[in-house]
């Protein structure tokens, strides 16, 4: 809706944000639906290799990613509609010869396109597909760069071993210690933990995050496991920040 000046210049813009909902049963308390679409564009053939889950907390009004988990959870028929609509977004841009990183929000009854990016997805995607798809996308982007001919074994992209990555935030303010570091980096399942913010340094949170303060990617047997050994990571990390930031310089 618009709230317009009688002279017909736009005063205020009003728009609803596009809810999603989750479509999979979780243990994790985040109910809200999105996924990013990972793949190539290569001599006019388009390529899907991951499909990550990157379920929210809220609806709003700030949309901090906390989660990616792949091969994704939903059904075929959201699957194979997010297969579509991604060709038709690489065609539509005109990317070729290049990865692409799209980002859907899962609503009632549609996908919505969010995002459509002419790059791989950052943070921990990359990992997380070669762990759980065994393929390397900076292989496949230098493939692409030399004009190399490209050497992937066709496989559904919701079948592979279950990918879940936690990512934490530490409340605003200086970040001065995280417990539990050690003990969750020899958890069983526990792959890799990176962490984005050294201690000292002052931690902004939405509306003004742009990454969380560290990522940990669990592997598992199955996402129930992953799911528990997430929780138990989340329980174990313990973040202390402090507000003023002159006393943390004193």
């Amino acid at each position: 809706a618009k709230v317009v000046f009688p002279n017909g210049e736009p005063m205020l813009l009003i728009e609803q944000f596009v809810e999603g909902v989750s479509k999979y049963p979780t243990a994790l308390p985040y109910g809200v639906g999105e996924v990013s679409v990972e793949g190539f564009e290569s001599g006019g053939f388009v390529q899907i290799i991951a499909i990550h889950d990157k379920p929210l907390p809220t609806n709003g009004p700030y949309f901090e990613e906390v989660c990616w988990s792949t091969p994704s959870r939903l059904p075929q028929h959201i699957i194979t509609d997010l297969h579509r609509q991604t060709k038709l977004v690489v065609r539509g841009l005109q990317i070729k010869d290049s990865f692409f990183h799209i980002e859907f929000r899962i609503a009632e009854n549609r996908n919505v396109l969010l995002e459509a990016a002419a790059r791989m997805g950052g943070g921990p995607i990359y990992r997380s597909v070669l762990e759980s798809q065994g393929i390397n996308m900076l292989e496949i982007m230098t493939s692409i760069a030399t004009r190399q001919p490209i050497h992937l074994e066709e496989r559904p992209v919701n079948q592979g071993t279950p990918i879940l990555t936690i990512g934490l935030f530490a409340d605003a303010g200086v970040l001065a210690s995280i417990q539990g570091l050690q003990e969750v980096e020899t958890m069983k399942g526990v792959v890799e933990l990176v962490q984005y913010d050294p201690i000292g340094t002052f931690i902004n949170r939405a509306p003004t995050s742009t990454h969380c303060t560290l990522h940990i990617m669990i592997r598992g047997s199955s996402f129930d496991e992953a799911e528990k050994i997430a929780i138990e990571c989340i329980n174990r990390i313990k973040f202390e920040t402090i507000i003023n930031r002159r006393a943390w310089l004193l």
